[in-house]
């Protein structure tokens, strides 16, 4: 879908990313004001979408490998290093979903809402909070005719298609 293909993009690494990272870093380490706006997906969401890709490819082609060692042709050190592979991405894989995304979902401090991972909807809040750059994108345009909801709604944005501009302005309702 169009809105399908909007989210991909968005999903796709940037120069900007590394210096969300770089200011982030420096944020923690009491080095920067404050910390980066962040738009629809912060790098480490990122990070975390494309890493499940990448640990997925990982793990089908050396499985196969594992999975039909009498039918591959090649060296028999390609069994070995297939199983070592295979093996390290799986505990990589359970020790990211354990400490990474379990902490950055449920765990994080300053996290407010905590209900986003369960109900799938983010309150106007915490997107304000979260994703600066998103929120000022639908929301704080002082032309547009579309205002931030009321304290404790959902965020439109993450709930339906964000709305599109036309002309730098909102369409009617």
């Amino acid at each position: 879908t169009r809105r399908g293909r909007e989210q991909l993009r968005e999903m796709l690494p940037r120069r900007l990313d590394l210096d969300h990272a770089i200011t982030n870093l420096r944020y923690h380490l009491h080095r920067a004001p404050e910390p980066p706006a962040f738009g629809r997906f912060r790098y480490i969401e990122k990070a975390e979408y494309w890493a499940l890709v990448w640990g997925t490819g990982i793990m089908v082609a050396t499985g196969l490998i594992l999975w039909f060692p009498a039918r591959l042709d090649g060296p028999s050190w390609l069994v070995k290093v297939s199983e070592a592979v295979h093996f390290y991405e799986a505990w990589l894989a359970v020790l990211a979903i354990l400490v990474w995304h379990l902490f950055f979902v449920l765990l994080r401090p300053g996290l407010e809402g905590g209900f986003t991972a369960i109900t799938g909807k983010m309150q106007v809040e915490d997107l304000a909070h979260e994703h600066q750059a998103e929120y000022a994108r639908i929301y704080a345009h002082p032309s547009d005719k579309q205002a931030a909801p009321e304290p404790g709604a959902s965020a439109a944005a993450l709930d339906s298609p964000a709305p599109q501009r036309q002309g730098g302005k909102l369409p009617d309702a």
